[in-house]
């Protein structure tokens, strides 16, 4: 089989009809969200075929071509976690999650099933009221389905909230939120200032921390990886 890709311009014709098990004669590579992270490089990519069986697009993921990017994924294990979550967690979604056409774990690469018209959000601009509400419940939807799941205890792949990077992310929240605000500070509301100061305190700190004993759901990130964390009691 044709080399799998590490950078966008190595995604071929020739590649993609190999992955994908489907005639195609050509591609047009269209890279999306550029700027907009720096964990992985993300392609729409438009496929031209007379073959019935393949896709009219779909989204190429590979990880960063930034290597201090690369180093801090491969240290929290993005990419695996993202291959085991597509492999293993994604068909027992019960939200809309898109299908894994090519799941490769070394290196690193996903086809995933094109969900256009839908578009990822923007920070920027920030939700309508809509959209926010539709997050929300989308979000009960994922905790109604694994608050407390067994599942979660024997996903050695997925980090609960008792690992090592987990409980980092207090003393790191410490050191880099005061330069954060030195460089920033007066471009953010006061309110947003204030109440992310104020968080701090809610990193869990260590065995002794009392949220480590508090029922667990699953949650993911923009990376699309997993890790199991402590929520509150459901209200009756």
């Amino acid at each position: 089989m044709t080399e799998t890709p590490r950078l966008l311009d190595d995604v071929t014709a020739t590649w993609m009809a190999e992955a994908l098990d489907v005639g195609i004669d050509s591609i047009d590579v269209q890279p999306i969200a550029a700027g907009e992270g720096f964990m992985g490089q993300l392609a729409r990519v438009r496929i031209h075929s007379t073959d019935a069986a393949a896709p009219t697009s779909v989204i190429v993921k590979l990880p960063t071509s930034d290597p201090g990017g690369r180093i801090i994924g491969e240290m929290s294990r993005v990419w695996e976690r993202e291959h085991h979550f597509y492999r293993e967690l994604a068909p027992l979604m019960e939200i809309r999650v898109p299908v894994a056409l090519v799941n490769i774990s070394e290196p690193p690469c996903l086809v995933l099933e094109d969900l256009s018209p839908a578009v990822a959000g923007d920070h920027v601009a920030s939700a309508t009221f809509d959209r926010a509400e539709r997050a929300v419940d989308t979000l009960a939807e994922l905790h109604a389905a694994w608050f407390e799941r067994p599942l979660l205890q024997e996903l050695s792949w997925m980090p609960g909230i008792d690992d090592p990077q987990i409980l980092a992310l207090g003393p790191m929240f410490e050191i880099g939120w005061p330069m954060f605000l030195e460089r920033f500070g007066e471009s953010l509301p006061a309110r947003f200032c204030g109440g992310a100061s104020s968080s701090s305190g809610e990193f869990p700190n260590g065995s002794q921390d009392t949220s480590m004993s508090r029922p667990r759901s699953c949650t993911a990130t923009t990376a699309s990886t997993i890790s199991s964390s402590p929520m509150t009691e459901p209200s009756p």
